[in-house]
């Protein structure tokens, strides 16, 4: 009973997550860091898998690696934290511990599926399966806000006019439809029956569609590049395939659209960002972005004005930053506000993080086969796509994707040992037996 509470606990998490927009329940100290639904429903599942755990008499599996750098990389923000509120007096402590504090969530789904799955208490094809389901929801209400049949959800951040969905926000919409994209392409071969290829094929053309009318420029960029490597890449011959015929769709579809649509595209002035068409507006989409003077104009905010007065401010304390919250609630770049927020140290402490991830999961890649290994190159190019997101974008930070990411990196992790590490218990005290992952999607 204990083990499928946690099961269930985290699958209910997983699919429910991204069906709806952030709903903020009581703020903390005034300030735009919320109280959030998607809160409490993670907490509900690490309780009811913390106390599946006493009730088994056992520790919780983790990689070592992978869990000495998000410690680390926790240790040096909580102390930019104590730093920024009680000596420089930059943030406010409720607010700066808030900020600290979200990204434990998302590693702890990370390692919630990570311990399920390594102890045989959560097969591999059922998390597939529910992330998967949960994305086509979100995909098919995307497809349906976009032509008009259902209403446009509220979300924190007002879109420019392009697609949502049930995230309530294009960015965190466009970041999430690209690691979807990546599992796709990834697991494909691995699908057993034609109507499970089938399925995963619209599946994937829906996301690649959605993500293309919701206006965002990073994401598409960053998955034409994570497709590219797919494709060129040895290790990933049997994706490989599939990723090359993904990618012409990517490129050409804005050219197509821009020849097509030229004549009846909204272009913004030169002076300022894009005026907002509708909801549902049927000539919205990444070519209009790519076309119009908002490019410029959003570079220019970054580089120009936003990224040199946060330096500037950041001179206060640059070895250790202001404290979380110091960038505000969008600092335009997730690696500035690393700096800003942590400063140097915070900044190569975190890109130290994304090198552990990124060299686990191909490490992980290199040694298993079949759907284990197909997870991790998955989990390696969901990374790459994140961190050039990153740059941009403060896609690390961005409830909807990390609640996807982390998961993902944990499941590909845990997915490789049971194949190579069939006899370890890893850190448990009770010994469960290893649940293949060499079947079918």
């Amino acid at each position: 009973m204990a083990r499928l509470s946690a099961s269930i606990g985290l699958l209910v998490a997983l699919f429910v997550l991204p069906l709806y927009p952030k709903i903020a329940l009581v703020s903390v100290s005034g300030t735009y860091i919320p109280l959030r639904l998607d809160d409490l429903i993670i907490a509900g599942a690490a309780v009811v898998w913390i106390v599946a755990l006493a009730v088994s008499r056992r520790l919780p599996a983790a990689p070592r690696e992978l869990t000495a750098a998000v410690t680390l990389w926790l240790g040096v923000t909580l102390i930019a934290l104590l730093v920024g509120a009680f000596v420089l007096d930059s943030i406010g402590v409720v607010q700066g511990a808030a900020f600290w504090a979200k990204p434990i969530e998302y590693v702890l789904l990370g390692l919630m599926t990570y311990d399920l799955v390594r102890n045989g208490w959560l097969p591999v094809r059922y998390v597939i399966a529910t992330v998967l389901a949960s994305a086509a929801i979100v995909i098919g209400y995307g497809v349906a806000e976009h032509y008009g049949l259902v209403p446009h959800l509220p979300g924190e951040v007002v879109p420019p006019g392009g697609t949502t969905s049930t995230l309530g926000d294009f960015h965190e919409l466009a970041s999430y439809l690209g690691l979807i994209v990546v599992l796709v392409v990834c697991i494909f071969h691995d699908a057993a029956s034609r109507p499970v290829r089938l399925a995963l094929v619209i599946l994937g053309s829906g996301a690649i569609f959605v993500l293309f009318t919701t206006g965002t420029r990073s994401e598409y960029i960053a998955l034409f590049v994570v497709l590219l490597g797919l494709a060129v890449w040895r290790p990933t011959r049997a994706a490989a395939a599939l990723a090359a015929a993904v990618m012409p769709l990517l490129f050409l579809s804005p050219i197509v659209t821009y020849l097509l649509l030229t004549p009846f595209a909204h272009s913004g002035p030169s002076s300022g960002p894009a005026p907002v068409p509708p909801p549902g507006d049927p000539f919205y989409n990444t070519t209009v972005r790519f076309a119009d003077q908002s490019l410029v104009y959003s570079l220019g905010e970054r580089f120009l004005h936003k990224w040199p007065a946060m330096v500037q401010q950041t001179m206060r304390s640059p070895i250790i930053g202001l404290g979380p919250s110091a960038a505000t609630e969008a600092a335009d770049g997730y690696y500035l506000r690393a700096f800003v927020e942590s400063g140097i140290l915070g900044v190569l402490v975190f890109v130290g993080l994304v090198f552990t991830i990124a060299r686990s999961s191909l490490r992980a890649a290199r040694r298993a086969t079949g759907l284990a290994k197909s997870l991790a190159v998955a989990s390696l190019a969901a990374t790459v796509f994140v961190a050039l997101v990153g740059v941009l974008i403060d896609t690390w930070v961005a409830s909807r994707v990390m609640e996807l990411f982390w998961p993902l990196i944990g499941l590909s992790l845990a997915a490789v040992a049971l194949q190579t590490e069939p006899s370890r218990a890893s850190s448990a005290i009770v010994s469960r037996p290893a649940v293949s992952v060499s079947g079918s999607v």
